[in-house]
């Protein structure tokens, strides 16, 4: 599913639009990553922490509210922000991303360490 430019509210104020949910299903269990562009994330300035926040919120605010309309309910939510768009699973060093995983419990993402 792809609604590039679909614009999102995060606590840092930075400007971020949803891009894609890509699903699949690893050893793991369903996965549904959901992919941010955020272009202020590529300047100097702006490193992981300054956005962490805004990770969480685009986990618990954005990604849990579209569960429903989803299908199957996943075990782990991926946030993805990125400069630029980049294909899924093509790295491009040039691009900065930024990803944070999430298991979803009670209707609520809880952190988890990659």
């Amino acid at each position: 599913m792809t609604l590039a430019s679909e614009p999102v509210t995060v606590p840092s104020g930075i400007e971020v639009n949803f891009y894609d949910m890509i699903w699949d299903a690893p050893g793991d269990g369903l996965t549904y990553r959901f992919r941010f562009l955020a272009p202020k994330i590529a300047d100097p300035d702006t490193d992981y922490m300054s956005v962490a926040s805004d990770m969480e919120a685009l986990c618990n605010d954005y990604a849990i509210p579209r569960l429903a309309g989803t299908g199957p309910q996943p075990n782990r939510i991926v946030v993805t922000l990125m400069a630029e768009p980049v294909d899924f699973g093509v790295m491009n060093p040039d691009v900065t991303q930024f990803f944070e995983s999430y298991s979803v419990e009670n209707g609520l993402c809880i952190w988890e360490a990659f």
